[in-house]
């Protein structure tokens, strides 16, 4: 009965940090024992906690490379991928990011993996490849020419399947829009651990990679001009990532020393936030934010940049998903939504959320109940159906 079980393969370029890595942690842990899970990836690197019985395989040799090196290695990973599956008898692939999703469909195109061949499209790709330098051309490029060869496309949002079929030719046949699942009970369990905590006041919190998608530079600079004159409101970033020591030089530079703290990568980060008292995401883009996600599930109030995809979708489901704000602030269903990249805007909103108990009283209430739609027991039939 055992030989019987899918063996699903999931390949992602690492396992730190992330929406998509904290999915495919989701995921492993939910439907162990329901198949043969194995998890490949690029580089040796995970922070998040796997069933111990998880197998692992890691395709790439030696450290990070630049971009263009990284171009020209996707080939020799797509050979040594589609080796692997054939080996393991790999029955589904699923990709997570543009390079895993390149080396998946690249294994089968060159090297005949006859897996089932499942790319996510995780992030807005229009505005994470707006311009006409090489990376994006690039990028774009091979979207348009490898991604019509997936057997699936799973989009995160709405907007990125709209965008896929408008802008990119994708096929609609190919296209499954799948929100992001989530893991309620996990996520609760969580909330009850004890945790130090020792930040007084009130206190705004974001889960971030410390990366320009994300924009943190916004953040901080909104919470300096709503809050450098008002005690006792402090300032969490949990993450990492490149901008780090830029981001450690703005808040010196603005005098936020003991206001804004970088906490890093947290396993638990549900219980910070549920200590906290509203939620921020600055993004320029996502796909669909798993950390806004969350922040719902612990009850947070939260205020989001109506940044391409995700945030309308999850704060505001019955209005227009195409919708960008330009020039107001919306008080949306489940949270308080502001177009990207202004600080005037978020600094406003961040006031009004710290200024109106009883708003957040009400997004309070709201956000437990809106978490429990992407609950991973919704997402088991849409999964299953995928496979």
């Amino acid at each position: 009965m055992d030989s019987l079980k899918k063996r699903i393969s999931f390949i992602n370029v690492d396992l730190t940090s992330g929406g998509c890595e904290r999915e495919i942690s989701n995921l492993v842990h939910h439907f162990k024992g329901k198949f043969h899970l194995i998890v490949v990836l690029f580089y040796n690197e995970v922070s998040y906690i796997l069933p111990s019985e998880t197998k692992f395989k890691f395709l790439g040799k030696g450290k990070r490379v630049n971009n263009y090196i990284k171009l020209l290695q996707i080939p020799i990973l797509a050979y040594r991928y589609a080796k692997y599956c054939k080996s393991e008898k790999i029955d589904v692939s699923i990709s997570y990011v543009y390079r895993a999703n390149y080396v998946n469909l690249l294994s089968k195109i060159l090297f005949g993996n006859s897996s089932k061949i499942i790319v996510n499209e995780q992030n807005h790709t229009l505005t994470q490849y707006p311009d006409s330098s090489l990376n994006s051309l690039i990028n774009r490029f091979l979207i348009k020419a490898l991604y019509k060869y997936a057997d699936v496309i799973r989009p995160n949002s709405k907007l990125i399947a709209y965008d896929l079929i408008k802008h990119f030719g994708i096929p609609k046949r190919l296209i499954t829009p799948i929100y992001n699942p989530l893991a309620v009970d996990f996520i609760n369990n969580q909330l009850k651990k004890e945790i130090l905590f020792s930040y007084n006041g009130f206190n705004f919190i974001t889960v971030a990679r410390l990366h320009h998608q994300k924009n943190p530079d916004l953040l901080i600079k909104a919470f300096h001009d709503a809050f450098l004159d008002i005690q006792n409101v402090n300032l969490l970033i949990l993450g990492e990532g490149p901008l780090k020591e830029e981001i450690l030089s703005l808040i010196k530079d603005l005098g936020l020393e003991t206001r804004v703290h970088l906490l890093g990568f947290i396993n638990n980060p549900f219980a910070f936030m549920q200590r906290c008292d509203s939620f921020v995401l600055s993004s320029n883009y996502e796909g669909f934010p798993n950390s806004l996600l969350e922040a719902l599930a612990c009850g947070l109030p939260s205020v989001s940049t109506d940044c391409p995809s995700g945030p309308r979708e999850m704060l505001a489901p019955l209005t227009d998903y195409t919708k960008l704000l330009t020039e107001e602030i919306e008080e949306a269903e489940f949270g308080i939504l502001v177009p990207a990249n202004s600080v005037k805007l978020l600094s406003m909103a961040m006031l009004n959320i710290f200024n109106n108990e009883e708003l957040r009283n009400s997004y309070k209430e709201k956000s437990k109940l809106r978490a429990l739609d992407f609950d991973v027991s919704v997402f088991d039939k849409q999964f299953l159906d995928l496979l």
